[in-house]
Parts: C-alpha cells; sequence; structure tokens
C-alpha cells in the first residue's frame, strides 16, 4: 500500500477535527444542563408560594411549564455572552452544535408563498380594463392546478383573452424598475419581462426581509430557503415554543399608516341607520314579525346594554332581533373615542358585513378597522374593538411607516408597560411634525398590516421626528412590532401555504427512539462482522466507529440537519458501509482459496473490489443527490446524510482496515476472515440462475400484476404532504380508540376525520380535509376549535381551548400540526414522480456508459422498475391492516428512491464479475459467465443484505412510529432487491444479450 504515512496523516487530522466540532455539542449540553438545574430551583420556589395549592393539578403543571421554560431561558439569556469554550461565547457554541430537525428537537416548518397576483396588481394603472381583471382572474383560476410560476400564467391569459390589445393600456410603466428605452413603444413581451424582473426582485427582498426577521427573532439555527421561480420562501425554525408569534412575524407586511380618526358621536348615527336597515331586512325574511322591544335609539345605548346583560335569554333574544347589529357591536360610551365598540372574535366579520352590505351612506372617507389584538374579555371569549379611521385625500393614511429609519422598546416610566420609540428621517419628522400640530385634541391611529395597534390622543405637536406607539403590549409584541419596524417592508404580501409545528414532547420521545434503534443495530451490525469474519470484521468494527465519527464531525461542519429519517440515513449508511467491507473480503477469501499468500490476496482482493465499490457507491450516491434537491424537510436531511455517509463510507472502508492489516503484517501476525462456522458459507455452489427465469418472471409478474391492480382499484391512503389538509397528533391522558375518535369528529365536522393510532393508545394522529382550500389563521383555529369540541370529552382532566391547542407546551392535548396547501400537495406528487423517473434515467445512463451496452442497463433500470411496483403495491394491498401506518408522502418517496440507489448496488457488483469474467474467460458461454458471478457474488449478496436487514429491523421496532412505514418499504425493498438482482435484473439482461446477438448473426 502506498502512501501509508499521508492516509494516515489525514485520517487522523479528519478525526480530530471532527472531534472538535463535536465538542461544541457537548459544552452546549453541559450548559443547558447547568440551566435546567437552576430552573428546578425555580420551580421548587414557585411549588412553595401558598397560592400554588389552590389551582386544579391540570393548572399546576401548565403553570410549573411556564417556570421552568421562562427560568430557562433566563438562565441562557445570562450568559449568551459570556465566554464558556475556548473564546467562545454560549452563543457562539450553541450554533455549532449538531443541528436537530424539527421531528428532534420540535419546532416549526413554514413554507411562506408571495401573493405575486397582488403585486401585478400594484404595478397597474388606477382604472384598468374588463380584459384585465379577466386576465387576472383566469391566471388564479389556473395557479391552483399549475406548476407554472404565476407572471406566465398572467401571460397566457392575457394572450389569449386580449391577444391584440396593448398591455400598457393597465400596466402603469413608471412602477416598473428596468431599462425601457421607449415607454410609447414597449411591447407587452417587454412587459411581461419587466414583471418578471419585479417578481424577482419581489422575492430577493423578501427573502432578505424575512431572513433580517428571523436573525432579530433569536432562533438558534434557523434555516431559510429561496425557491427558485416559485415565489416561495421556506422556513425552518427548530426549537420555537410560540408558533402564532411566528406567524404574524412572518406574514405581516410591515405596512405602517397613520390614520386621522372620527369619533364615536361622528360615526354612531350612521350606524344607528346600519342598524335599521338590517332589522327590517331580517324582518321582511320572516313570516310573521311580532316585536315588543323598544328601538333603542344611539344615545341610549349604552344603558341599555348594560340592563340588558343582567336580563333573562327571552329579553336578549328580543333585543337582539330589534337591534341585530348594535346586539354584537357594544359600544364603549365614549363619544369622542375613535372606538365604535367591541365585538366578540366571533362576529367580526358578520359586523363588517352588515356595515359593507347596508346602502347607508357613510361618509366616503370612513374606513372601519380592527383593533390588533383582543382589548378584554367577556364571559364568553375575546372582544376586538372596531375603530373608525378617516381616509386623508382618497389616499387613506396620512403618512406611512416608509419614513421611519429605527425601532426600538422601551418601558414606560409611569405604567412600566412595553412600548416602541420610533425615529423618523428629516422629511418624515417635518411633516409628523405638521400632523401632530393639526390634530391636537383629536386621535390619530398607528395601523399595521390593516390592523390599529393604538389610537392615542395628541395632546401637542412632536418635533423631532422622535415618537412611541403604546398599545398595552406584551414584552414579545413589542419586541416582534420593533423587529418587523426594523427589518423592512415585505413589498408583496406573503400567506402560509404548508406548516408543520412539532412539539418538545414528541421530539424528545423521537431522540430516544431515533437514538436506541441506531445504538442497537450498531452493536448488532458489530457483532455480525465479527461472528462473519473474526479479526477482519475487528478492523472493519473499527472502520465503521471511524466512519460515525467522520459522518457525525461532517454533519455538523456542513451545517446539515440531522433528521429522525436522518438518523435511519445514518444506519442504513452503516449497512452499506459493510457492503463495502464484504466485497473486498469475498475478494480476499477468493484470492486466498487460489492458493496466493496473505500479504498478496489482501493487495489483489482489494484491488479487484475497487471497481464494484465505486459503481455501487456512485449510483446509490446519484439518487441521493437526486432526493436532497426534490425534497424538502426530514426528507432532505435523510438525503445529506445519505450522500456524506456514502463519501466517508468509501474512505473508512477502503482505507481504515486496509492500514490495520498493514501494520498486522508489518508485525507478522495473522489476519483471519472467516470464523469455522461461517468458512464455507454459500461457497462453490453451481446455482443454474438462468434456468429459473421462466418461473422467476412468472411469479413476479404475478406479483407486479396484483400490485398495480390494486394501486388502481384500492389505491393509497395519502399522506398530508401529497393530499392536501391539516394533520394533528394529539395525545389524550388516557387510552382511547380510532374509531370513538373518528364518531366524535363526524359529529363536528360533518364529515369523518382520518383517524390512526400513532405510538400508544393514548395518542393518535387525526386528518382533515374540513375547509382544505381555505389557508387562514381565522380557519385554522376553527378547525382546531372544532378538533376540541369534538375530543375534550376524551381527557379525563378537563383543559381549556388555549391549552388544548398549545402545540408547545403541552404534555396532552394537540402535540404536533401539519398543514398542507392544495397547491403545494399536488406539486409534491409531481416532483416526487420526477424524482423517482430522473434516478432510474440517470441509473440507466450510468450503467450503460459503465459497462459500454444500453442491454445492461436495461437490466438494472427492469429490476429497479420491478421493486418499486411491489414495494409501492405492497403499500397500496396493506394501508389500515397492518397495525401502522403506511401513509404515501414524501418520507416513502425517499424510502424508493432509497431503495432503487441501494438495489442497483446487488446488481452492479453481479454485473462487475459478469464484465470481468467475460474478460478472462472469453470463450465461455454467456451463459457460463453469468451463472458463475451469481454464484460467485452469492455469499457477498445474502451478507450484505443480512447486515442491512438487521439494521432495518431494528429500526422498525425501536426506531418509533414516526419512521416505522419509512423503515418496512426500506426492509421490503432490501428483500425485492436481493431476490430481483439474482432472478429479474440479471437474466434480463442476459436475455437482451442473446436477442441481440442472435440478430447480429443473422
Amino acid at each position: 500500500m502506498q502512501s501509508k504515512g499521508a492516509i494516515r496523516l489525514v485520517a487522523i487530522l479528519i478525526a480530530l477535527a471532527c472531534l472538535f466540532q463535536l465538542s461544541f455539542t457537548l459544552v452546549t449540553a453541559l450548559q443547558e444542563k447547568k440551566a435546567a438545574k437552576y430552573a428546578d430551583g425555580q420551580v421548587a420556589l414557585a411549588q412553595n408560594q401558598p397560592s400554588f395549592n389552590d389551582v386544579s393539578e391540570y393548572d399546576k403543571v401548565f403553570f410549573l411549564d411556564s417556570v421552568r421554560t421562562a427560568a430557562n431561558s433566563t438562565y441562557l439569556d445570562s450568559i449568551s455572552t459570556e465566554k464558556v469554550y475556548f473564546g467562545y461565547t454560549y452563543k457562539d457554541v450553541k450554533e455549532k452544535e449538531i443541528n436537530l430537525g424539527l421531528d428532534l428537537k420540535g419546532g416549526m416548518n413554514v413554507m411562506l408563498q408571495l401573493d405575486l397576483a397582488e403585486l401585478v396588481r400594484s404595478c397597474a394603472r388606477a382604472k384598468t380594463t374588463p380584459e384585465f381583471q379577466r386576465a387576472l382572474a383566469l391566471a388564479n383560476e389556473r395557479a391552483v392546478d399549475s406548476h407554472e410560476d404565476y407572471i406566465s400564467l398572467f401571460a397566457a391569459a392575457w394572450n389569449e383573452i386580449a391577444p391584440t390589445q396593448r398591455l400598457s393600456f393597465d400596466i402603469d410603466i413608471d412602477k416598473l424598475s428596468g431599462d425601457i428605452k421607449n415607454k410609447s413603444r414597449i411591447t407587452n413581451e417587454e412587459i411581461i419581462d419587466l414583471l418578471r424582473q419585479e417578481a424577482e426582485s419581489a422575492i430577493n427582498n423578501s427573502y432578505s426581509v424575512v431572513e433580517r426577521r428571523i436573525n432579530q427573532f433569536g432562533v438558534a439555527q434557523p434555516n431559510i430557503q429561496k425557491i427558485a421561480r416559485t415565489g416561495r420562501i421556506l422556513v425552518e425554525l427548530p426549537g420555537v415554543k410560540e408558533p402564532e408569534r411566528v406567524r404574524k412575524l412572518l406574514q405581516g407586511t410591515a405596512s405602517l399608516e397613520f390614520w386621522h380618526t372620527y369619533t364615536y358621536q361622528d360615526i354612531v348615527p350612521f350606524l344607528q341607520e346600519v342598524n335599521d336597515s338590517e332589522r327590517e331586512k331580517r324582518a321582511a325574511l320572516e313570516p310573521v314579525v311580532t316585536s315588543t322591544a323598544e328601538q333603542t335609539s344611539a344615545s341610549e345605548l349604552s344603558q341599555a346594554l348594560a340592563e340588558q346583560a343582567n336580563t333573562t335569554n327571552e329579553v336578549s333574544d328580543a333585543y337582539a332581533k330589534e337591534n341585530p347589529l348594535f346586539a354584537k357591536l357594544i359600544p364603549t360610551g365614549a363619544n369622542t373615542n375613535a372606538c365604535l365598540g367591541l365585538v366578540h372574535y366571533r362576529d367580526t366579520a358578520e359586523v363588517m358585513r352588515m356595515i359593507k352590505e347596508s346602502n347607508v351612506a357613510f361618509p366616503n372617507d370612513f374606513v372601519p378597522a380592527w383593533s390588533f389584538k383582543p382589548s378584554s374579555w367577556d364571559a364568553s371569549g375575546l372582544m376586538y374593538e372596531l375603530v373608525a379611521l378617516k381616509s386623508t385625500g382618497g389616499k387613506g393614511a396620512v403618512l406611512d411607516g416608509g419614513v421611519i429609519t429605527s425601532a426600538r422598546v422601551n418601558y414606560n416610566q409611569i405604567s412600566g408597560n412595553a412600548e416602541v420609540s420610533m425615529t423618523m428621517n428629516n422629511t418624515g419628522s417635518a411633516r409628523w411634525e405638521v400632523i401632530t400640530e393639526q390634530s391636537i385634541g383629536h386621535q390619530i391611529a398607528i395601523v399595521m398590516d390593516g390592523s390599529v395597534y393604538s389610537y392615542p390622543n395628541v395632546q401637542n405637536k412632536i418635533s423631532g421626528g422622535s415618537s412611541q406607539i403604546t398599545g398595552n403590549f406584551t414584552q414579545e409584541e413589542a419586541n416582534d412590532l420593533a423587529t418587523v419596524l426594523k427589518s423592512g417592508k415585505l413589498s408583496t404580501p406573503a400567506r402560509i401555504v404548508q406548516e408543520q409545528v412539532v412539539g418538545p414532547s414528541l421530539g424528545q420521545a423521537s431522540i430516544k427512539a431515533g437514538m436506541l434503534s441506531f445504538l442497537l443495530a450498531f452493536l448488532l451490525v458489530l457483532i455480525y462482522m465479527i461472528f462473519f469474519y473474526r479479526k477482519a470484521g475487528i478492523a472493519a468494527d473499527i472502520a465503521l466507529l471511524c466512519n460515525v465519527l467522520f459522518l457525525f464531525g461532517s454533519l455538523v461542519s456542513f451545517g446539515a440537519v440531522l433528521t429522525l429519517p436522518g438518523i435511519a440515513g445514518l444506519v442504513l449508511t452503516m449497512g452499506m458501509a459493510v457492503d463495502a467491507n464484504v466485497i473486498i473480503y469475498e475478494r480476499i477469501k477468493e484470492e486466498l482459496r487460489a492458493g496466493k499468500a496473505l500479504r498478496l490476496s489482501i493487495s489483489d482482493g482489494y484491488k479487484n473490489a475497487y471497481s464494484a465499490i465505486v459503481d455501487g457507491q456512485v449510483t446509490t450516491l446519484l439518487t441521493g443527490i437526486i432526493l436532497y434537491f426534490f425534497g424538502s424537510g426530514a426528507v432532505k436531511g435523510f438525503a445529506a446524510v445519505l450522500v456524506i455517509g456514502i463519501i466517508t463510507s468509501v474512505f473508512t472502508s477502503i482505507f481504515i482496515p486496509r492500514l490495520i492489516f498493514e501494520r498486522r503484517l508489518a508485525k507478522g501476525k495473522d489476519i483471519t476472515f472467516d470464523s469455522p462456522s461461517t468458512r464455507n458459507f454459500l461457497q462453490n455452489t453451481h446455482i443454474d440462475f438462468l434456468g429459473a427465469k421462466k418461473i422467476s418472471y412468472l411469479v413476479s409478474g404475478i406479483v407486479c400484476a396484483i400490485c398495480l391492480l390494486s394501486c388502481i382499484f384500492r389505491g393509497f391512503s395519502l399522506g398530508v404532504d401529497f393530499s392536501g389538509g391539516r394533520t394533528y397528533v394529539v395525545r389524550f391522558d388516557q387510552h382511547v380508540t380510532a374509531e370513538a375518535v373518528r364518531a366524535a369528529t363526524l359529529d363536528e365536522f360533518g364529515e369523518a376525520a382520518e383517524v390512526k393510532q400513532f405510538g400508544s393508545a393514548s395518542q393518535m394522529r387525526i386528518t382533515t380535509k374540513y375547509k382544505v382550500n381555505e389557508i387562514s389563521q381565522e380557519v385554522d383555529k376553527e378547525i382546531e376549535g372544532k378538533l376540541y369540541n369534538a375530543l375534550k370529552t376524551f381527557f379525563v382532566d378537563q383543559m381549556s381551548l388555549e391549552q388544548f391547542s398549545s402545540t408547545l407546551d403541552n404534555p396532552n392535548g394537540i402535540i404536533s400540526s401539519d398543514r398542507v396547501d392544495a397547491t403545494i400537495a399536488s406539486e409534491m406528487q409531481r416532483e416526487s414522480v420526477i424524482a423517482v423517473i430522473l434516478a432510474l434515467i440517470v441509473i440507466f445512463a450510468y450503467i450503460a456508459i459503465r459497462f459500454r451496452n444500453w442491454t445492461w442497463g436495461i437490466g438494472g433500470v427492469a429490476s429497479l422498475i420491478h421493486n418499486s411496483i411491489i414495494v409501492i403495491g405492497f403499500f397500496s394491498l396493506f394501508t389500515g391492516i397492518l397495525p401502522f401506518t403506511l401513509d404515501v408522502d414524501q418520507t416513502f418517496i425517499a424510502a424508493v428512491l432509497t431503495i432503487i440507489g441501494y438495489s442497483i448496488n446487488d446488481n452492479v457488483v453481479i454485473f462487475d464479475r459478469i464484465r470481468e469474467y467475460r474478460t478472462l474467460y472469453p470463450k465461455r458461454e454467456l451463459k457460463e459467465n453469468v451463472n458463475d458471478a451469481l454464484n460467485a457474488t452469492l455469499s457477498r449478496t445474502i451478507n450484505t443484505s443480512c447486515s442491512t436487514l438487521i439494521v432495518l429491523i431494528a429500526m422498525a421496532i425501536f426506531g418509533g412510529e414516526s419512521i416505522r412505514g419509512f423503515c418496512v418499504a426500506l426492509t421490503l425493498g432490501v428483500i425485492v432487491g436481493t431476490y430481483a438482482s439474482l432472478f429479474i435484473g440479471t437474466p434480463i439482461m442476459y436475455d437482451l444479450n442473446m436477442k441481440r446477438a442472435a440478430k447480429k448473426s443473422k
């Protein structure tokens, strides 16, 4: 072996670098252990408070969790800038620890979709043609099912509706950036190109704004990705505990505005007209109207409402019939205030409908708007304020937030409440001084993203451009407001089209299950190699240990995310690393049986094994790369581990044992490559594999036909990322049945949700298609409310809706949620099909080029298609029958692609041996060379399959519910793949070669 010293030095340096990278994770764990100890002390103090025993057991748990979380955060914040490790602060160390995915750490995964239709509207003139509106409507309609970018859809719609009309009649050229040489002669194609540039600029701007907001939010190791052409931004936030806060932070455009206001006294006469009009409208729909209630005037309204709050329900019903608006819009009694009244959150849409659909002639500049948060509670829930804004000059706000240069959080010295101080530029400062001087004695509303944050009274003019935004903010709300003001305005509105929230308790359970399966699988592989190869097996085990060290070190160095499927990829990598050693050892054993000396046998064994190892690992590497680019989230994490693991496996499996062998040989020590019980395992076999091809073709044909028929007629259980909808994992405080939960959801939703046991009998995964095409926070809250109403009777200890929905702080209730827009689901299906087809094409091309014959590529791909059909058919046939979920989702596609990459390994090793035998024995018949190659590699084929199956079975049993279906798919794929490489792929290659030879001989 040449360059032994250099290889040894490189291995040592890599090991030291990996240990150093992993040491940050250890240091972080030690600091967090100290924080946990401090938090335990604070919890003990809280338990000793006299009032602690006065609350329910459930509230005690909830309260103590809050205390623990706050104390933990306080401690870690206090040491964030302290140097804790070789000059690194805790913050630096935390950023360098191993990056755990959402399924292991808990947190939130969000896909933001920029509203490019709104971008096109913003570039339009004040008045547009009907053709423009129709083109927008058509583009919006097609965007639901299309995978093209929105600008292309709009261009196609325009050419279809108004092919001869100039787009410049509708698009204001002055609003477009870019090089415009002649505005008067600009063509439609040039305008579309400029719109594309605007869209790209908006995406880049939005990405930068989102990145700044997340960085200021303070999440450790966030992952933010811009998805080209789609107008989407992926945001992964491990460890966040306030998903609602994140939603507001990401979706807010930060469109800050200052508005003049009307007073209640100004608007109440018009509201009285709306009330009367609504009463008359409802009365006209009733066959008989009987009313004994007196009509209530605006001046008597507050007193009447106060009195009716203490009366019977019959009187309340009568009052609501007579005053349909004021029964929902409850005045505060302050005539000079901009607040028109308080409205229960369930009635906000109805109140706004009454106002907007009435024929009442409100002032043209009147704009009603809701407060950004509830201002008070009543007996039945949250109450929002309706504020009367006054448009200025028909343009709306009197001043916008573009003049703000900085924002920070301060605390009011009198009240102690958090408030946001802002500073304006010179232009804004001068304008603000004039506005405030003109508004003395009146209120100015501070509005962001359409919601009113506050509407303070102006007592004097404000000079210098410095002002405060007050609004009874919490600390977090003030921080978030300052963050979005500092980070800038989103040029285009964004909405969440895909969301996944994983609670920390589920993440901790995943870590335990994943690590248990990993350690068990690792131990089993170590034992298997020693049992089969004795001293050479020990060398392989050392290489395997080095591989794990290098792999984890590389993951930390590259900032890759370790997910639960990633742990499965890690375990699978171990099996594939063993495969390289098995190929080498089997070749060495062949050389020893041929009578060669030990040193020469090792040298020739390595030399003859290189091509099979490289070809096999390259094909798997190619599928891993495809999976990385087409997958997302946990699937991408799996692909990253697989790709890095293949590279480290090749290095460690080839060089580490070789260094050990060379050292032992230099000392004159013996090396054994088998044990007495495995010495003759599958040696000197003479199985006629090709003679059984007709039977194998028949059996495989029947099985594949059954699987295809099941796929067509029985279908699949699609995961939420392929079907769209919302999925919740709910943990109960007692055992429940899926049938009972399903029946409860039927009563509430009007349609049965899909309910499956998820782990123990106290956990259920519930998927609903209710309002699947409506994506908004209001609909999310509505569905969570319905789910709560359906399931609250299943809990022994009753909880509130807030506690039930508190995904990240709750021991029971919703512990994980996943929401996917129907458009995203359709796109995921399409990309998954493309990924599988692309993997097959790439593998076919590689094999055809590597073996210089297309028939070899066809044989390999036929084997892979055979394996894929059976695995996919298995999921169709047995879904709902086996006691675990067999959903077809992105993780399942990852399993299929992994099977493709892994199965081709067997074919490549066999093909490589056939090619070798054809070179050594050119006069033999192809059939003899093929059968001899199959028999010669049989020991390697079975050994590799067994070592990998040991790993996968351990993962399937102990790896947790989240990846059980994934591991079952891989296990079945390995078994079927082993069979197919012997009885399908190679025989097809043989048949094609024989037909080709027959044609040439004619």
